[in-house]
C-alpha cells in the first residue's frame, strides 16, 4: 500500500516518496479514529478535515481535494 500511495507522489526520491506516504497513512487512520471518538460532528468534521490539509501538506498535492463522504 505504501508503494501504490508513493507513486501517486511527485518530485521525490523513492524513499522520500515512501516516508511521505507512510505518514500520510498514518495521518489518515488517525484522523479517522480521532473524528469516530469524538462524540460531537463539528469536532469530528474538523478533525477529518485537519486530517485532509496535513496529508496535503505532507504530499505536497494541491489535488487532494476533499470528498464528502455522507
Amino acid at each position: 500500500m505504501i508503494d501504490i500511495i508513493a507513486g501517486l507522489i511527485p518530485k521525490r526520491s523513492p524513499s522520500d516518496a515512501r516516508q511521505a506516504a507512510a505518514g500520510a497513512i498514518a495521518t489518515m487512520v488517525g484522523s479517522i479514529v480521532l473524528a469516530r471518538a469524538a462524540g460531537d460532528k463539528r469536532l469530528s468534521d474538523a478533525l477529518l478535515e485537519a486530517g485532509r490539509q496535513a496529508v496535503r501538506d505532507q504530499t505536497g498535492s494541491a489535488t487532494a481535494e476533499a470528498s464528502p463522504a455522507d
